[in-house]
């Protein structure tokens, strides 16, 4: 059974945000990350390696906890639009998202949204901390099973 602290939480939500893969080993609960290889085409292996080879050499020991795939974070970007008081705002980003390269138009949409941007952040920084812990609850209902 996976229990993790808030911090660790924290910090796997933080690293899935800029692109890194992230394992919790099961009886240890050590967090062991690095960049996925699929998003930095260019990163230095040799400074991972280490990390790396823990997982590869016993990853039946390791769950993985894998960040929102487009589809989960375009719903995402809809459910904090959808809850907006401010209509105008909620219209801008309902077009945003309608348009071809929604995400690019949404963040453009956001970052000239004054204080909504902030909103925005800890919105979605609680969101992603909730999708971390259903993948833990998610994990730890299949091993009681």
């Amino acid at each position: 059974m996976i229990e993790l602290s808030k911090e660790q939480i924290k910090e796997i939500t933080e690293r899935l945000e800029i692109g890194e893969k992230c394992f919790v080993h099961m009886h240890t609960q050590e967090l062991v990350c690095y960049p996925d290889p699929l998003k930095y085409l260019d990163f230095d292996e040799e400074f991972y390696q280490e990390e790396m080879q823990k997982v590869e050499e016993n990853g039946q020991d390791y769950l993985e906890i894998e960040g929102m795939d487009s589809r989960e974070g375009f719903q995402l970007m809809e459910d904090f639009a959808q809850q907006l008081t401010s209509s105008s705002l909620q219209e801008q980003l309902y077009r945003a998202l309608s348009q071809k390269k929604p995400f690019q138009h949404f963040k453009h949409e956001i970052d000239n949204s004054g204080e909504y941007r902030q909103i925005w952040f800890a919105f979605k920084n609680q969101k992603m901390i909730d999708w971390v812990k259903v993948k833990i609850d998610q994990f730890n209902q299949a091993w009681e099973e």
